[in-house]
């Protein structure tokens, strides 16, 4: 499976800090990495793939690694940061961690908890939203609902879609104000 997020859309919606949800094998993390991010948080839940990427990234002081779930720790992985992060939401269980299923409700709740109303969120897969697969929960998480809960965190988020590797307008992104201007597509 190949990263589904670019260069050209990270790029385009860059913060000081990146905070990642669903490691894999770490390319969001080296893509923001070489998008210039001072900072770079990733949470995985599968140990191996965890392992392997806490070696990739060792001697990279940039680089923060969390084990486990974005529902017991993205908390904790951004709430000390004082400025807008641009949050890459793509945690999901790929079949190893069934039980777990699709967080992204449970991380825009802790994302609206957060003191800070101005993040940029950036959610992966919207393609499969709705669809039918019972190993991976993707049934179960509704577009409308998902809007309904970013608004929630902020009216005022504008919403627009990037296209991804994995497919046109697969990129979900509700940010505030203007994208980079110098890259910016049209919406």
């Amino acid at each position: 499976m190949s990263l589904s997020l670019t260069k050209e859309v990270l790029t385009k919606y860059k913060n000081k800090y990146f905070v990642e949800t669903g490691t894999f094998t770490g390319g969001a993390v080296q893509l923001a990495l070489d998008c210039g991010f001072e900072m770079v948080r990733s949470i995985e839940s599968n140990v191996t793939l965890f392992k392997e990427c806490a070696i990739k990234f060792k001697d990279n002081i940039n680089v923060q690694l969390y084990l486990g779930t974005s529902q017991v720790r993205l908390f904790e992985m951004s709430f000390d940061i004082k400025e807008p992060i641009t949050f890459w939401l793509d945690g999901h269980n790929m079949g190893y961690d069934e039980e777990d299923g699709i967080p992204i409700y449970t991380e825009l709740l802790i994302i609206g908890l957060h003191p800070i109303k101005t993040h940029t969120i950036l959610i992966d897969d919207i393609r499969m939203f709705g669809k039918e697969d019972t190993n991976l929960g993707w049934k179960n998480i509704n577009l409308d609902e998902v809007i309904n809960r970013i608004k929630f965190i902020n009216p005022n988020y504008k919403i627009t879609y990037e296209d991804s590797n994995n497919g046109p307008k697969d990129i979900l992104v509700a940010y505030i104000g203007e994208a980079n201007e110098n890259i910016r597509g049209t919406e």
